[in-house]
């Protein structure tokens, strides 16, 4: 999913850069001052695609949570979720990881 959202990603940055600027040119400390406003933004783009996860998909991207950092194997997630390593690996489970923004 990240890289299939870089382009909606990188907009946050520069509406919120556009907001938050004071120079024409747009500064470095505009910038600066942006990256809390921008992250506030994608923060609201992850909550808003969790509200509409299955329960199925919630608890498949909770136990990859708790993981650490990638790469994860299915088995791990498997574990975190007492389950097996095929049914995690279901296009159900999947599809939530790979859907575009």
């Amino acid at each position: 999913m990240p890289g299939n959202c870089l382009p909606y990603f990188i907009q946050e940055y520069g509406s919120a850069t556009w907001r938050a600027a004071v120079d024409n040119p747009i500064s470095v400390a505009d910038v600066e001052r942006a990256v809390p406003l921008a992250g506030e933004a994608i923060d609201r783009f992850y909550r808003q695609r969790l509200s509409e996860a299955s329960d199925r998909e919630a608890d498949y991207l909770r136990a990859l949570a708790r993981l650490p950092e990638a790469p994860q194997t299915s088995s791990q997630i498997a574990a975190e979720l007492d389950a097996t390593a095929a049914s995690v690996a279901s296009s159900d489970n999947a599809s939530y990881a790979t859907r575009d923004c």
